[in-house]
């Protein structure tokens, strides 16, 4: 992963990805889709590249483009639920409430790998979404909590990590590092 960049695209496209961000947050789609053009073939078909695409296409309305693009995310990771939410306002901005609402009532059977209420709530909802002034809304609400489950899931594998190596330490011998701790050895300077 980039640091500087929080992505995991290569220079220069981490720096071009998070620029279009940015023209995003200062509500210039335009300015943003500047920058996408930029980046390479490769890191545009990124998940991470796909998400910020399809905003910029959201804020421009160019629901056609922003449709493709979420079908493509959902193709990428039918279990995550951003391409869902993307694929929701999508359809409901191409071809109305009704549509999403039968192929995404059909999708939450085809793909019960993915979140099982995402799918289920935005075809129950697909009225009320269509009716939002900002599209993207509610994408970053899932946004956020699929970042929290990220968290979790990683404090997990680290608490279960933790749980193993302290298992793996022989009755008797102290847990830690070398000699030094034990009260005799070397130590470093």
């Amino acid at each position: 992963m980039n640091p500087e960049t929080n992505s995991n695209l290569p220079y220069p496209d981490g720096f071009h990805l998070s620029g279009a961000e940015g023209w995003l947050e200062l509500g210039s789609a335009t300015e943003a889709l500047a920058d996408l053009e930029r980046m390479t073939f490769h890191s545009l078909a990124q998940p991470e590249s796909l998400v910020v695409r399809w905003k910029v296409f959201a804020e421009l309305r160019r629901w056609d483009r922003a449709l493709e693009i979420a079908r493509t995310l959902v193709r990428a990771g039918a279990e995550r639920p951003t391409g869902w939410i993307c694929l929701a306002f999508s359809l409901i901005n191409t071809h109305g409430a009704e549509h999403a609402r039968a192929q995404l009532l059909e999708a939450s059977y085809t793909f019960p790998e993915a979140s099982r209420s995402v799918p289920g709530f935005l075809a129950r909802q697909a009225d009320r979404l269509a009716a939002s002034a900002d599209p993207n809304r509610w994408l970053r609400k899932w946004e956020r909590m699929e970042q929290q489950l990220l968290n979790v899931q990683k404090k997990d594998a680290a608490t279960k990590a933790d749980a193993e190596a302290k298992e793996a330490v022989p009755a008797g011998e102290p847990a830690g590092d070398s000699l030094d701790e034990a009260g005799g050895g070397r130590v470093g300077f």
